[in-house]
């Protein structure tokens, strides 16, 4: 709401039922769509990227493609200051990386992941070729092989998209994109939906709460002894859970509970001390 309205609300001198409810409503409805707003908000899509060595020469650092220096310089403050989700992409286009930062920041985590170690989960088909400056030998030289090479992500991403996401939303929102291209993607592990789902009434029905045993019910029930539909009415349970209630006294407490039966034929039960 705004100054103006929260005054008018103030200097009334009766509020009904009615303008109460309509005011929780718009309020309801205002969260709503500003959640729906902020929920989820590109950064920037698909950034033509290069690698440049860092300062320490120890590893690499995304810096732009085009050397527009200004305009990175800005989305460079704006990844350092948002959380969310990013894609790494190969030269196609394709997807080939998609990560989450959820407790650093998107530009750490993202030079982070552009570094990372890939193990054996990203290989291609290489020559190794010599790389100081000798003369090329013909076919009857020894013939260079293809094989599988480790191939870290900086060799592979072209371009990059980084999305700022609602704190709550953006595991989720990773394990969506994991999932949604799992046999393009290179992550090594299949991410999964976390969130914990709330019960609804169309699903799992309650359990029923158990009533705890007064003492003096108790009690009356060491006295006399009891039959089991007794129990079951005193403390809200089932028959089965009678029965395990039992058989764990027994073994754990070390107590002798007898049972016989009525003239009625019911089973009755009694502790003796």
């Amino acid at each position: 709401m705004s100054i103006p309205a929260i005054q008018l609300w103030k200097n009334r001198q009766i509020i009904t039922e009615r303008q109460l409810s309509a005011l929780v409503q718009r309020a309801t409805l205002a969260g709503e769509r500003n959640m729906q707003a902020r929920a989820i908000r590109p950064l920037v899509e698909f950034f033509r990227i290069v690698r440049t060595p860092s300062k320490q020469g120890a590893r690499w650092v995304l810096s732009a493609a085009d050397g527009n220096d200004r305009y990175f310089e800005g989305l460079r403050r704006e990844l350092d200051s948002s959380r969310g989700v990013y894609i790494f992409f190969d030269s196609r286009g394709q997807a080939i990386y998609t990560g989450k930062a959820r407790k650093q920041s998107l530009w750490k985590e993202m030079n982070l992941a552009y570094n990372r170690e890939r193990g054996e989960i990203q290989k291609i088909k290489r020559v190794k070729h010599p790389r100081r400056n000798q003369t090329y030998r013909n076919s009857d030289a020894k013939s260079r092989q293809i094989a599988d090479y480790v191939v870290p992500l900086y060799e592979l991403a072209t371009y990059f998209s980084a999305y700022k996401v609602a704190d709550g939303m953006i595991a989720e929102l990773e394990a969506m994109l994991v999932r949604s291209f799992a046999n393009d993607l290179l992550n090594k592990r299949m991410e999964r939906f976390r969130q914990q789902r709330t019960r609804t009434a169309e699903g799992k029905a309650r359990r029923p709460r158990r009533r705890r045993v007064r003492a003096k019910e108790a009690s009356t029930l060491r006295a006399g002894g009891a039959t089991l539909g007794e129990i079951m009415s005193v403390t809200g349970w089932q028959a089965r859970s009678v029965y395990v209630f039992l058989s764990t006294v027994r073994k754990k407490q070390n107590l002798k509970i007898e049972s016989t039966k009525t003239a009625a034929g019911d089973r009755l039960y009694q502790m003796r001390m």
